[in-house]
């Protein structure tokens, strides 16, 4: 049996059947953040009530997610989070990958990694920091390996109140794979 996602092309919606061997080609390219990884469904949205049928409201390709508006944050992370040094960070912001699905009112955005790990970021940090969903750092596409294709990033650097703060230490979510929307 196939499973199938809402795919979302050019504003139409269009039912894409994800074969488990089109499912695995997906994981193998995104493992190495491949040219293949970009026409593969990276990012499930949910909307304020889940289906019962579990399909998410729109699900994105990582091309989808590089064809919005790209912002661009150089900063450093953390020494919790693996102390990467100043790196620059390239990504749509999560306010705008809400908004392009008709959800820039939500109270908050719940982020959930492949791992099962998640964190809800509430819409003050959306208007107050502008986080996005990065997919590149330092010119390289995020791989399943270096905590890609998606991960949460704050500009730490521009707010150094952010750096000692446990809660947002606890937002930044790697290997992000679905919003869910509050």
């Amino acid at each position: 049996m196939t499973s199938r996602r809402t795919v979302l092309v050019a504003g139409a919606s269009l039912l894409l059947p994800l074969a488990p061997a089109a499912r695995a080609a997906c994981r193998t390219a995104a493992l190495s953040a491949t040219r293949d990884a970009a026409s593969c469904i990276v990012l499930d949205i949910h909307g304020p009530k889940r289906r019962p049928d579990g399909v998410p409201l729109a699900s994105l390709t990582l091309a989808q997610l590089q064809a919005l508006p790209q912002t661009t944050i150089q900063t450093s992370l953390p020494h919790a989070l693996h102390a990467v040094r100043r790196a620059v960070w390239e990504g749509p912001s999560l306010s705008d990958v809400l908004a392009e699905q008709g959800l820039q009112a939500a109270q908050s955005v719940y982020v959930e990694s492949l791992s099962g790990y998640g964190a809800d970021l509430p819409s003050e940090d959306l208007r107050a920091y502008s986080p996005i969903l990065a997919w590149r750092r330092n010119g390289q596409a995020l791989a399943v390996r270096n905590n890609g294709p998606l991960i949460v990033i704050y500009p730490f650097d521009s707010h150094p109140a952010l750096r000692g703060d446990i809660r947002y230490l606890q937002r930044i979510v790697w290997q992000v794979q679905a919003l869910t929307v509050h």
